[in-house]
């Protein structure tokens, strides 16, 4: 068999590569030709732990490059029900499950532990016991304005007993959260994404690495931010921009567009809150009654009929006739929301 080798040298920085290229050639151009194989193991024997390391420093490089982690998710949208969205994991030795809230508006992971304070007691929640658990250490707060820790507390209600977790999976833009501490361990990419189902079964994937879709748009992050936030350019109803200030949307204190899966519901600065009431308002029909219940707009639909000469009115569900609202993001990246 006949090989044959062409090269240009482009540029003097080139001629190392095109070298190698030719000695390779060479080498198998003159058959037969034998390549000099070294061990990666050394001749001595090595301990189980030695190849175990070696094995998970080989597949961090293979996820680095190539592979994806996909998380099972659950929960839904509906403020009535849960109002969040959770994926379960084990931690510890012997490993517990746990099912925690997948927060990108949190930095630090964290789960319920023994002792701590203002744990739930009627849940039946798990707790965490450092002491049964052999790969897990308990951290002491570093000395800093009065032995308080360097983190931000986040606190918020749930509806009902069994809607509460056992954590907070933190996926926020910061050096602590879940992916950044694996991306700084070369275990994954400094790459998720997550998916949401806002329809009535809810759930939805959680990817860790990068998940290649040919139909998907995207719109880049504003960088040296506390959180993932958003350059949000305009507001459509029903497809009718609304007459909005640009300067509500741009990322300064107080404002800009973030975006935080651990929040329920989307809100609005008053520049431009207002606006899309005012404009769903005018486009549903007049029969759709308005009510405002604890500082929100409600829409209520009733429907009038008859039976034996008799009247009744019912509550029917505005969902068909609501208009869709448009977030419009930069890079053409637009958000269709619907209730």
């Amino acid at each position: 068999m006949a090989y044959s080798c062409s090269f240009t040298l482009l540029s003097q920085s080139r001629i190392i590569v095109f070298l190698s290229l030719l000695v390779f050639c060479m080498l198998i151009s003159a058959s037969p030709k034998s390549l000099m194989l070294k061990r990666v193991f050394p001749n001595y024997g090595m301990e189980l732990s030695g190849l175990r390391e070696m094995d998970m420093k080989r597949h961090g490089r293979m996820l680095l490059n190539s592979s994806v982690v996909t998380l099972p998710v659950n929960g839904t949208s509906d403020p009535t029900l849960a109002g969040l969205y959770y994926t379960t994991m084990h931690l510890g030795s012997p490993p517990r499950e746990f099912h925690v809230d997948i927060d990108t508006g949190s930095d630090i992971p964290w789960v319920n532990c023994i002792s701590c304070s203002g744990c739930p007691r009627t849940t039946g929640l798990p707790e965490m016991h450092f002491v049964s658990t052999t790969t897990i250490v308990a951290l002491k707060c570093i000395t800093w304005k009065r032995d308080q820790c360097c983190s931000n507390l986040h606190t918020g209600k749930l509806t009902s007993p069994i809607t509460a977790l056992d954590g907070i999976f933190g996926f926020g833009n910061h050096e602590m959260s879940f992916i950044s501490q694996l991306h700084s361990q070369g275990v994954a990419p400094n790459v998720f994404s997550h998916c949401l189902k806002g329809d009535d079964s809810g759930g939805g994937l959680l990817v860790l690495g990068e998940a290649v879709e040919p139909n998907m748009v995207y719109s880049p992050l504003i960088p040296k931010q506390l959180h993932y936030d958003l350059n949000l350019e305009s507001i459509t109803v029903k497809g009718q921009m609304l007459q909005i200030d640009p300067e509500v949307f741009k990322t300064s204190s107080g404002k800009g567009a973030t975006i935080d899966s651990g929040t329920t519901l989307a809100y609005f600065i008053e520049e431009a809150y207002y606006p899309i009431i005012d404009a769903i308002t005018r486009t549903i029909p007049q029969s759709v009654g308005t009510t405002d219940k604890n500082g929100f707009r409600c829409y209520l639909g009733i429907f009038s009929h008859s039976l034996n000469n008799s009247f009744f009115s019912s509550v029917i569900s505005v969902t068909h006739i609501f208009p869709p609202i448009g977030l419009n993001f930069a890079n053409h990246a637009s958000l269709v929301l619907r209730p």
